[in-house]
C-alpha cells in the first residue's frame, strides 16, 4: 500500500466498494441462489443418503425452510425446519470482502474470489450435510431408521450450534483476511508521516514499504 494515501480515503474507498458489490450480489440473488443452493443441496443430499441406508428420499425446500425425510420403514413423510439460504448470502459477503479490498490488481482479485468460492463451496457442502443430517435425527422416525451412534449425534447437535452463531461470520472473514493479508494490514497499518525517516536519499527506496522511490512518497 502506498504511504501517501490518506487513510480516511482508503476506508471510504474500501466500504463503498464493499456496499456497490454486496448490492450486486441481492441484485443477482433471484438468478444466482436457485443455482448455487442447487448444486450445494444436490451434493450434501447425497452425502446424507450415503451416510443413512435407511433414507430413499430427501426434499429440501430453501425458500420455505423446509426439509422432507421418507424413510424405508415407513411411507410416512417427516417435515423439519431447514434454511440453506446463508449459503449464498455467505458467499456474496466473502467475495465482496475480497473484491473491495485496495492494493489488489483486476487478476488478483479474479483469482482470489474463485478460490474463495470454491473454498465456501465445499464448506456450505458439509454445512448443508451437518444441517440435514442433525435434522434428520429429530424427525421422529423410528430409532433403526438413524444409523448415527450418540457421539455422532453429540457431534451434529454441536457442529449445528456452530454454525448457526458462527458459520455464517467466520468463513468469509478468514478466507478474506487470509488471502488478502498483505493488503488488509496495509489498510489498517497508519502512514507515516513526512519527514518521519531521517538519512534517505530522495532517489532511494521508500522504508515504509510502498516499493516506490522515498521522493516520490513518503518524501513528498
Amino acid at each position: 500500500m502506498c504511504a501517501d494515501l490518506d487513510k480516511k480515503k482508503l476506508f471510504l474507498k474500501f466500504f463503498g466498494a464493499l456496499i456497490l458489490f454486496l448490492a450486486g450480489g441481492f441484485i443477482l440473488y433471484s438468478i444466482l441462489f436457485p443455482i448455487y443452493s442447487s448444486l450445494v443441496l444436490s451434493l450434501s443430499k447425497g452425502l446424507l443418503l450415503a451416510s443413512n441406508e435407511h433414507l430413499v428420499k430427501v426434499l429440501v425446500k430453501p425458500h420455505e425452510s423446509v426439509a422432507a425425510f421418507l424413510f424405508q420403514e415407513s411411507p410416512e413423510i417427516y417435515i423439519s425446519p431447514y434454511n440453506v439460504y446463508y449459503s449464498y448470502m455467505n458467499l456474496v459477503f466473502g467475495t465482496a470482502l475480497i473484491a473491495a479490498t485496495p492494493g489488489e490488481t483486476i487478476r488478483g482479485k479474479v483469482g482470489k474470489c474463485l478460490t474463495a468460492v470454491g473454498v465456501l463451496f465445499v464448506i456450505h457442502i458439509f454445512q448443508s450435510f451437518f444441517d440435514l443430517a442433525y435434522v434428520s435425527t429429530l424427525t421422529g422416525a423410528a430409532p433403526q431408521s438413524v444409523p448415527y451412534g450418540e457421539a455422532f449425534r453429540t457431534f451434529l447437535r454441536e457442529a449445528e450450534r456452530f454454525n448457526g452463531h458462527m458459520g455464517l461470520i467466520l468463513p468469509p472473514f478468514l478466507l478474506w483476511f487470509g488471502l488478502c493479508h498483505n493488503s488488509v494490514l496495509g489498510i489498517a497499518k497508519s502512514s507515516p508521516k513526512k519527514g518521519k525517516f531521517s538519512g534517505i536519499g530522495r532517489n532511494d527506496l521508500c522504508p515504509c514499504g510502498s516499493g516506490r522511490k522515498y521522493k516520490a512518497c513518503c518524501g513528498r
